[in-house]
């Protein structure tokens, strides 16, 4: 005979937020933590150098980029994308409510596939206009939307007549 599982409290959204928000955080679904492997200098790079064009294009637009913020979401979801953009106004709150206009994934090499595709699902779900994934590994880039997860030669936001190629976040 089996003996019952024991049962885990599940932690609250607010024990969490309070909990994990400085440091390396994991995510939080559903009132479970969710680890996030620790980045690797290629990993590193690609997010500097994003973080860079979008520092000069906040020059000309009024744009709002921020790494690895938290976004609390709805369904009782915090996740940390590894770099998002609020367009056109700037989140009130330290842990934004609104959903950016664009988030960006930077593949690790222990990030689980499964996994990474239910966190775009939920970004596009929520509305997110600009999904895109960036695997510094095999220096490919991708988008994410209604059709699924396609590969492309460069990332764009054509209203900010912005155009990303792989030499911009890899070399």
């Amino acid at each position: 005979m089996l003996s019952p599982m024991p049962s885990v409290a599940a932690l609250s959204i607010d024990d969490y937020l309070a909990e994990y928000s400085d440091g390396h955080p994991p995510e939080y679904v559903d009132g479970r933590l969710v680890e996030r492997p620790m980045t690797q200098f290629p990993h590193s790079t690609a997010q500097m150098n994003l973080s860079g064009i979008f520092y000069n294009l906040k020059k000309l637009h009024p744009i709002f980029p921020a790494t690895e913020i938290h976004l609390r979401m709805p369904h009782n979801r915090v996740r940390i994308p590894d770099f998002a953009v609020f367009y056109p106004d700037k989140p009130l709150d330290d842990i934004p409510t609104i959903a950016p206009y664009l988030v960006a994934e930077i593949v690790s090499p222990h990030d689980s596939h499964s996994e990474l595709m239910a966190k775009l699902e939920e970004y596009r779900g929520w509305g997110i206009r600009h999904i895109w994934v960036i695997d510094p590994a095999v220096r490919s880039l991708a988008t994410y939307a209604d059709a699924g997860l396609r590969r492309c030669e460069r990332l764009t936001v054509p209203e900010f007549e912005l155009s990303i190629t792989p030499q911009d976040l890899f070399d």
